[in-house]
């Protein structure tokens, strides 16, 4: 009997955390910020994700609900969380046309080279949807990395590069007219000769 119920109350207390984590999902929806703060103060993991993968900071930026977003990542939410499908908070900003939000996960320094599972980045989407001021900003943060690119670099050197420090971004073979190979990695064009990068450009 003892057993029973011993199974019987952690099956309860699983419904109920359960119960508790989707209402931090709601809460960030909403932007209620003080039932955010109830549910992370009573241990809700602030990155529990639903069925679909996704976290309370995505839910958040779904609704450009900034300040909610702030608060969870001022909590330890990750930032680059990715659903089912491999799309971070910056990609559901971006669908749902969302400039704040945008721009405090960029300035939050969200991953732009992410690859969901159609192949696309954050960019892509917002070619795709026509958000050109998102465009415009998504394009803005990723110039400002091309400076870490340098002539001479051999393939391996660039994967290790900081900024493209993610398990999610692959190199695509372009074309090989002459002797040069053009690679797609992520929103960039890279172009190596001899197995050494020559140049580099923004797809």
């Amino acid at each position: 009997m003892k057993k029973i119920t011993y199974a019987i109350t952690n099956i309860l207390l699983a419904f109920a955390f359960v119960g508790c984590s989707a209402s931090l999902h709601t809460s960030a929806e909403n932007g209620d910020l003080e039932k955010v703060k109830s549910e992370i103060s009573k241990g809700i993991d602030v990155d529990y994700r639903d069925a679909d993968g996704k976290t309370a900071l995505i839910y958040a930026s779904t609704a450009n609900k900034t300040k909610v977003m702030e608060y969870l990542l001022e909590h330890g939410a990750d930032i680059n969380a990715t659903t089912q499908f491999n799309e971070t908070a910056l990609f559901w900003a971006t669908a749902f046309g969302h400039v704040d939000a945008v721009r405090l996960l960029l300035n939050k320094n969200a991953d732009t080279q992410i690859i969901n599972n159609d192949h696309k980045t954050a960019l892509d989407l917002s070619r795709d949807l026509n958000k050109e001021e998102i465009e415009r900003m998504l394009i803005a943060e990723i110039t400002s990395k091309l400076a870490q690119f340098k002539v001479g670099m051999t393939m391996s050197e660039v994967m290790l590069l900081p900024f493209l420090n993610t398990s999610s971004f692959r190199f695509t073979f372009i074309a090989s007219p002459d002797k040069e190979e053009r690679w797609k990695l992520g929103d960039y064009i890279l172009i190596f000769k001899n197995e050494k990068l020559s140049s580099w450009q923004i797809k």
